[in-house]
Parts: structure tokens; sequence; C-alpha cells
């Protein structure tokens, strides 16, 4: 298992990743001073490294979902 940030895994790939903590104000990050649009697109870079499955977990406890999730096409 590798434990790594969305920037530290820019162009690389991986047979399986794992989001962990996709909630608002973790992701986009509300401590952060970067547009939302940067933070789509780190998420984004998150996201596609994974070449067959890719798993994203949040907790409903706390904060809800991140609102970028629902942008997601569920069909890719």
């Amino acid at each position: 298992i590798d434990l790594r940030t969305f920037h530290a895994s820019k162009g690389l790939e991986f047979e399986n990743v794992c989001v962990v903590g996709c909630n608002e104000k973790n992701i986009p990050n509300e401590k952060l001073l970067i547009s939302l649009e940067e933070e789509r697109r780190t998420l984004y870079v998150g996201i596609t490294r994974a070449k067959k499955q890719l798993f994203v977990s949040y907790s409903l406890h706390k904060n809800p979902p991140s609102r970028f999730l629902s942008e997601i096409d569920a069909g890719l």
C-alpha cells in the first residue's frame, strides 16, 4: 500500500485507488486559499490515477459528502 497526496500521484497510475475522507471541508478544503476549480482539478487527478478500481469514502457523521462527488459520472 502506498499513501500519497493527489499531487504526488500526478502522472502515475495504480491498479486500485482509494480516496478517503471525501467530505465537504476536506474536498474542497476550507482552509486552503485556492479556487474551487483548482480543488476540483486536484480531485480529478486523484480519481483518474485508478486503472481498474476506484474507492471513494466519506463520513456521514461529520460534514456532508463533497459537492464534487455529484459531478462524477458513475458510468465511467
